[in-house]
């Protein structure tokens, strides 16, 4: 509330005698502007006035501002102060009152000085007014409609600035368009500066609100040129005014009673509320939803979360769990939305699949024995016999979690809404491709894949494998099948049965044995015949 004029002076000064300085300008804009207008009224008037605390350190500089433009000046703060005798001789009289002064002290100003004019009988007085005061003597002030207001909030700068006086009639409307605020009541303003402690806005009043940066919002707001810009529109709270009337303003507050009407609405109507997730704390989460809201670890998913830092920063949606506004207490779920619309999307695919039908789904969880698949909502088992059209060693060879795949449904049990799946299903049959290539008596190369007590098994191409009976392994007499062969040995056998049912083919290294003696028997038996050799002379 320092006078514009001696600011000025003081920062010169500052600026001459300094190496380095930096000067900031806070003096609020509606007193600065009071100030010019009182001083430019002080300059036409024979009496000043001024109307308010003698604590006021804003009512304190208007008086000596108009003192010293010559005028005879009285600080007063009531009626009851005022002597007859100031206005002897006086032709005009100029009252203003500081920003903080009570409305129905300067009423009393104005009805006394409105008596005091009749008793004197003095009607060639001319009637002027200042800033928020109704009088019929003398006043002066600014042009308050929004458009001149707004010139003047663009125009601080300029010290050149003009200063429009307003006769009685304007001042009396302008004093009677000032708002009435009460502490507590949530007003909506205009920013009209801002700074890095705070921001002024304009809610309507005789004099700019101030928010500090502690009252700027429900979190914590450290640069608010970057949260704010001038000429946003904004609720706060009236808090009141401080010692030296400074309108004091939070819109931390009405944000936060925004806020629980939002949260009340939303657990009476069973609705869903979109918050940030801020931070990790102990048992769960923290989201901004207008409030601080937790969310515990057992309800930010369907299934178990340990890592919960990934949720930092998301925006999420979720729903109330517990309100107690007493106790400013919000817990909230978001595994109740997850349940809502898994419950919505398996009902929807439950009516609209059938056996038979080839769906995607996301492979949600991996065990020893197949895997869980959601084909939307509802998971389905993909067994691991239904995986490839070979052996696996485990279903993490095939798939992996989080993969998205392409399956065949197999089975729908709508009672115990059991969905059974298959993989190799949609891959090419490899049986159809081995069948068309090899017959009974072929040799086949392959690898031992599993050894048994009653055989090996060998792969003889991806996706088929025959089986080497122990009977056939050799002939002579094999106790156990690792006699003769290892796993992931690669051997020749000979194909001795092909079974297009079963889908099963029998293998022979026993046979192939013989073949082979046979050959080499015949073999000799052509060479001796060719060296004429006879069986006596075997």
């Amino acid at each position: 509330t320092k006078d514009f004029g001696q600011f000025h002076l003081l920062a010169n000064e500052i600026l001459h005698q300094a190496k380095e300085a930096r000067i900031f300008n806070t003096i609020c804009t509606v007193t600065k502007h009071r100030h010019k207008a009182a001083v430019n009224l002080a300059g036409k008037v024979d009496v000043m006035l001024i109307v308010g605390g003698k604590n006021s350190s804003n009512t304190g500089n208007l008086y000596q501002s108009c003192k010293n433009t010559g005028a005879a000046t009285y600080h007063i703060e009531g009626a009851s102060e005022i002597a007859p005798e100031w206005f002897e001789g006086a032709q005009r009289v100029g009252i203003t009152a500081g920003a903080s002064t009570q409305q129905w002290i300067i009423k009393e100003v104005e009805e006394f000085m409105g008596e005091l004019s009749e008793k004197g009988n003095n009607e060639q007085k001319e009637e002027m007014m200042d800033q928020g005061l109704e009088n019929e003597l003398v006043s002066e002030e600014l042009d308050t409609s929004q458009e001149e207001e707004s010139e003047q909030l663009d125009a601080t700068t300029k010290e050149e600035q003009e200063i429009h006086p307003m006769d009685s009639a304007e001042a009396l409307g302008y004093n009677k368009s000032l708002k009435e605020f009460h502490k507590g009541m949530i007003v909506t303003g205009r920013v009209v500066e801002i700074q890095d402690d705070g921001i002024f806005l304009d809610i309507g009043y005789k004099t700019e609100g101030f928010i500090p940066l502690h009252e700027l919002g429900t979190q914590p707001i450290d640069n608010p040129h970057e949260s704010f810009q001038a000429g946003q529109e904004i609720n706060v709270v009236f808090l009141g005014t401080d010692d030296e009337g400074q309108i004091r303003l939070s819109k931390k507050r009405a944000d936060a009673d925004q806020a629980w009407e939002k949260i009340l609405e939303a657990e009476k109507n069973d609705s869903i509320l979109t918050g940030k997730v801020t931070k990790v704390v102990k048992g769960g989460l923290v989201a901004d939803v207008g409030l601080r809201g937790f969310i515990p670890a057992s309800h930010i998913a369907i299934e178990f979360v340990e890592d919960l830092e990934q949720f930092i920063d998301q925006t999420i949606e979720m729903k109330i769990l517990e309100v107690e506004k007493k106790n400013n207490n919000v817990v909230l779920s978001r595994k109740k939305v997850l349940e809502e619309r898994q419950a919505e999307e398996k009902q929807k695919t439950m009516s609209t699949i059938n056996e038979g039908d080839l769906v995607k789904g996301l492979v949600t969880k991996i065990v020893d024995f197949g895997a869980f698949v959601d084909i939307g909502g509802i998971e389905g088992l993909l067994h691991i016999s239904e995986m490839s059209w070979g052996r696996i060693e485990h279903p993490s060879k095939v798939i992996a979690e989080g993969e998205e795949i392409e399956v065949k449904i197999l089975n729908i049990d709508q009672e115990t809404e059991r969905i059974s799946l298959g993989l190799k299903q949609v891959l090419p049959d490899p049986w159809e491709t081995f069948v068309a290539n090899h017959n009974v008596g072929d040799k086949i190369e392959g690898r031992i894949t599993k050894i048994v007590s009653f055989g090996a098994f060998m792969e003889l191409q991806e996706g088929i494998e025959g089986l080497i009976h122990i009977s056939q392994l050799a002939r002579r007499h094999v106790e156990s099948p690792d006699e003769v062969v290892k796993k992931d040995e690669l051997v020749t056998a000979k194909i001795i049965n092909i079974n297009k049912e079963e889908r099963r083919v029998g293998l022979s290294l026993k046979e192939l044995e013989i073949d082979t003696q046979k050959k080499e028997v015949a073999q000799i038996i052509e060479q001796r015949e060719e060296a004429s050799i006879t069986i006596a002379d075997i």
